[in-house]
């Protein structure tokens, strides 16, 4: 979400600046198509290496407080 943020506001600078942007509606469809990429991607080795590292452990009653 927070990067959603960002591509607006940075949007609306430059539109603020004067500068040529993208229609909103395009904007929004490229962040999106963006974001389905991202998630759809498959992790690369390193980062299933570097998750298997850690140990499961319980994150008990401090979590929940």
């Amino acid at each position: 979400m927070r990067l959603s943020v960002h591509a607006a506001s940075a949007r609306e600078r430059a539109k603020a600046q004067g500068l040529e942007v993208l229609p909103f509606a395009v904007h929004v469809a490229d962040l999106l198509d963006g974001w389905a990429g991202f998630l759809h991607a498959a992790a690369s080795p390193e980062a299933l290496a570097s998750i298997e590292r850690y140990a499961p452990r319980s994150l008990g009653l401090p979590f929940l407080v």
